[in-house]
């Protein structure tokens, strides 16, 4: 049986010395359930992995990952159960947080821009994250002027990032019905414990009460897309993960990301990425 944690609103109070949030956490594995909230986040991964579940996008992370979720955008981080540490540095702050009418300015407009596009949730290029991450590494540690000085900075970094890309579709609607957000977070954990094994839509509707068709329905009205596209992607990003970095065949890394015949790896990953894995081993080396 699948556990069920707690609801999926998150409330953030900032200290009594500060407009915005910011925390380095850390533990063995990441644990805030699949959540939303009114302010944005820009979340920096210092260590571990995993998948990055953002709506209805779902891609892998590793350290060094930089992403800015918008309001009231459903998200969350999960680790395998293999993960021994995990660090992260996570700034929270409304979007009015220096008043109504400050990101308003015309200097302001850029970033002001950036809000509005992280309502898809953003991610960025290499440079900017390399940029950023000195940036929020020391952000944890300021105080007064200098801690907000320098979240502004970040703020027209990330606004300025020509190679910053969103991560939900267009079409995606966000839901925040809490007992959606809890059932959600259990079938994401599940899912990424054993996207390598063989998994039935069916085995986990029943582990909900819920027949396949019912779950069918929760799943794609949750997260805005299905259970098989979204399995199929979590398996597509860990065999991009073995063709980079590992000297596994073509067929060995099918079967190890959970494919049961290569025909239909091939098929799936030419459709994600436009290449045959084998071209996109070779593009990527």
């Amino acid at each position: 049986m699948i556990h069920r944690p707690r609801a999926a609103f998150e409330k953030i109070t900032p200290p009594p010395s500060a407009s915005f949030t910011c925390r380095r956490l850390a533990g063995q594995r990441f644990d805030a359930p699949y959540h939303y909230h009114p302010e944005l986040e820009l979340t920096w991964i210092v260590h571990s992995s995993g998948h990055r579940f953002v709506g209805d996008s779902v891609a892998q992370f590793s350290a060094g990952d930089l992403a800015l979720i918008g309001t009231n955008l459903p998200h969350v981080w999960i680790n395998p159960p293999t993960c021994r540490r995990a660090e992260t540095v996570v700034v929270q702050f409304l979007p009015e947080f220096l008043g109504a009418h400050f990101f308003r300015l015309p200097e302001m407009t850029p970033i002001l821009r950036l809000f509005e596009r992280a309502g898809r949730g953003l991610t960025f290029s290499s440079p900017a994250r390399k940029k950023v991450s000195i940036a929020m590494e020391g952000l944890v540690e300021k105080t007064g002027p200098a801690r907000l000085l320098t979240l502004l900075e970040i703020l027209a970094t990330l606004a300025a990032d020509r190679g910053a890309r969103p991560l939900c579709s267009a079409r995606y609607a966000p839901t925040q019905d809490p007992t959606a957000g809890e059932k959600i977070n259990a079938v994401y954990r599940h899912l990424t414990a054993n996207f390598r094994e063989t998994l039935f839509q069916a085995d986990l509707a029943r582990d909900f009460g819920l027949s396949p068709a019912a779950f069918s329905r929760f799943f794609r009205r949750t997260t805005g897309r299905g259970f098989t596209e979204t399995l199929n992607d979590m398996r597509l990003g860990h065999a991009c993960e073995l063709l980079r970095d590992t000297n596994q065949t073509i067929a060995e890394i099918c079967y190890a990301c959970g494919f049961e015949n290569l025909a239909n790896f091939n098929r799936q990953f030419r459709r994600r990425h436009g290449l045959s894995p084998r071209e996109w081993r070779a593009a990527a080396v």
